[in-house]
């Protein structure tokens, strides 16, 4: 063991701790020797290799993770693996105090629970309340719950302010949710970048069963993941409030792309491709109560929806190759540069593009750039943030402003600024570290002017 400075790099977010590494198996053999061992802020790093075990990880802070942090290579993922064996939960994070656990670059397979519900567990991975989880860059397959309205074979959920990302998902098994379920009364739960395809709901009942499962939970943020070829409904928001769907393509599912169902359900669709869904591309029962609003999204057979709102088209996005799970987009698809024009631009520095996967276009085009005559300007920086963003507006003359800011729902939640302002450009900083994560509106009023613009909190 070595109590060493380092800094580490996991899908370009930098970390840096002074803290224990802990080496499998160089200090301990077991995986769980190495967890047991460890104290608040350790690093437990697995060498590439097998690993049959059902690990427990509670009680303190801690990081597991492949060599995958220092070298970025993801054979180190597929060949740094954690085999449950088919006997229990491959990685169960569960505790009753609040700590923070952090899994990144491991192949976690063969993963296994039966029970009926309420005792619903993941097979790949369970996590508990009162914890705050990170899973990144991980392959997560292979893994099953069955029983009775079982829940999450690849990951069950239950923890608020964590984050899923950049993880691939497939050929997991359970009734409801065999890639993800988000449990009762999970809170502001953020899955983004992920690749999510061959998971399969063990009954035959695709319309009422889904993928990623979202139950009696608010503020969940489903964004830039490609979900397709699943044997059930992409996503199913079941009584679940300040639900997101942003830059996602889910197509070639056996159910509905997505499921808005049962009472209060509320979903926001922005920048989403929805198509080739076997029982549809977007439902919504709205006779419970649910609301559905859609923007800037490709929804096929969504022309008169109530949903289908600003933005939206009905039309073949046009990917490249969907027999071979090819979901970008050919270059003349109707999805490039249709995103919303308020969205950050893509990363070729064009308006950005419907779907998970944008179109990366190469232009020597020479634009003339005329600056239009304004009374009122707004904008804000950075778009995504966290959890502090500046709203910038420009004033042509002396003006009485007021900028507030409102969620999806159109709910005042915050006030930033009512007063008089002299001409020229302004900066007011919105700390949006009490809110959860999601769409919000910052809207500036000075006399007859009301400006609006979007603003992506994620956490």
């Amino acid at each position: 063991m070595k109590r060493i400075f380092i800094v580490f790099v996991v899908s370009g977010m930098a970390a840096t701790s002074s803290a224990t590494i802990i080496n499998i198996p160089a200090d301990y053999p077991t995986i769980q020797q190495g967890i047991d061992a460890s104290s608040s802020g350790d690093t437990v790093l697995v060498a590439t290799g097998t690993y049959y075990e059902n690990l427990i990880v509670s009680n303190h802070d801690i990081i597991l993770a492949s060599n995958f942090i220092f070298d970025g290579n993801p054979a180190t993922i597929e060949n740094t693996v954690i085999d449950g064996g088919d006997v229990n939960t491959v990685i169960t994070v569960d505790d009753t105090s609040c700590f923070t656990a952090e899994i990144y670059g491991l192949s976690i397979t063969n993963g296994f629970w039966y029970g009926n519900w309420p005792d619903v567990r993941g097979g790949g991975i369970h996590t508990g309340d009162s914890i705050q989880v990170k899973i990144g860059n991980c392959y997560i397959h292979n893994n099953i719950t069955t029983g009775y309205l079982s829940h999450g074979g690849g990951i069950y959920c239950n923890s608020s302010n964590s984050n899923i990302f950049d993880c691939v998902i497939y050929n997991n098994e359970s009734t409801l949710g065999p890639a993800i379920a988000v449990g009762d009364r999970t809170n502001n739960v953020l899955v983004e970048r992920c690749n999510i395809f061959n998971n399969a709901c063990a009954v035959s009942n695709p319309a009422g069963l889904s993928i990623i499962s979202i139950s009696l939970s608010s503020d969940i943020t489903i964004s830039r993941s490609v979900i397709h070829h699943n044997g059930g409904s992409g996503i199913r928001n079941y009584s679940s409030s300040n639900t997101s769907v942003i830059h996602c393509s889910i197509a070639n599912n056996s159910g509905f792309g997505i499921n808005n169902i049962y009472y209060d359900s509320d979903i926001y669709v922005l920048n989403t491709i929805s198509a080739f869904n076997n029982m549809g591309n977007l439902y919504n029962s709205d006779n419970f109560f649910s609301v559905a609003v859609c923007e800037y999204s490709d929804i096929i057979d969504g022309t008169g929806q109530p949903w289908f709102n600003e933005g939206c088209i009905d039309t073949d996005p046009l990917f490249e190759d969907t027999s071979q799970n090819n979901y970008y987009l050919l270059g003349n698809s109707p999805c490039i540069d249709s995103g919303d024009p308020d969205s950050p631009l893509d990363p070729d520095g064009t308006t950005a593009d419907i779907g998970a996967l944008y179109f990366d276009q190469t232009t020597n085009l020479e634009e003339t750039v005329e600056l239009p005559e304004y009374s009122v300007l707004l904008d804000n920086y950075p778009n995504p943030f966290n959890a502090q963003t500046n709203v910038t507006f420009v004033l042509a003359e002396q003006s009485s402003v007021s900028i507030a800011i409102y969620n999806i729902l159109g709910q005042e939640v915050e006030c930033l600024y009512d007063g008089v302002k002299p001409p020229g450009s302004h900066t007011i900083i919105w700390n949006a570290g009490d809110h959860p994560s999601g769409i919000y509106f910052a809207q500036l009023k000075s006399g007859d002017i009301s400006k609006n613009v979007k603003m992506i909190l994620l956490k």
